[in-house]
């Protein structure tokens, strides 16, 4: 009787056993293509100031705040696209192609990616950011949108605060072109942001394009 009983618990363990490993192989998995952005643009800088700028922190809208990469229907509706991934944090990937933009045409600054480990009196500006869009829009735009602030980093006081919007056309296939679009976006921006850096140096003579 025991013997029998042995023998039936096994027949049902190598039955649930080959129920899943046959569902298993049923189950299809589409693969997942990982991305990041694109290499720094490169500046010939044509400026020179005796500043110390220091880059973050940078803050992402919740949304944005997770692997996937994002996109918006026409109604406004967010919509995260499984198959395409970021190839690590999406916060640190557009806080290091930023300073990375911007340490470019600040050559002669001294751009410092936060938290800058010297003391608040030996820096002279900071650069804060909130990233409110980085995704596509209607399948065939990338949006790139930020508040940021440029303020003395003793004092505090606020020398410019302000709301950049930026659409980049997607050209061909989205999934493939979507990462490449945001780093055109991201690279709009920073030069909006030293075009306005630049006009708070009435000093210099302000060449940049």
């Amino acid at each position: 009787m025991f013997n029998t009983v042995k023998q039936i618990l096994r027949s049902l363990a190598v039955f649930f056993t080959s129920s899943l490993f046959l569902g298993g192989c049923l189950q299809s998995t589409s693969a997942i293509s990982y991305y990041s952005l694109s290499p720094p643009i490169a500046y010939e800088p044509k400026n020179r100031a005796n500043k110390t700028l220091v880059v973050g922190p940078l803050s992402l809208a919740p949304h944005l705040d997770q692997p996937l990469l994002v996109s918006r229907d026409k109604k406004n509706k967010i919509i995260y696209l499984p198959d395409i991934q970021w190839a690590g944090r999406i916060d640190k990937l557009i806080a290091d192609q930023l300073f990375n933009n911007l340490a470019g045409p600040l050559t002669a600054t001294a751009v410092l990616p936060f938290p800058a480990l010297i003391p608040a009196e030996e820096c002279d500006l900071q650069l804060k950011l909130r990233v409110l869009q980085f995704e596509a829009s209607d399948s065939d735009t990338a949006t790139v949108s930020a508040q940021w602030q440029l303020f003395e980093r003793k004092t505090k006081k606020l020398i410019l605060n302000r709301l950049s919007l930026v659409h980049i056309k997607i050209t061909d296939d989205l999934y493939a072109n979507l990462a490449v679009s945001l780093s055109k976006g991201l690279e709009q921006l920073s030069r909006e942001i030293v075009r306005e850096y630049w006009a708070t140096q009435p000093q210099q003579c302000n060449t940049y394009r």
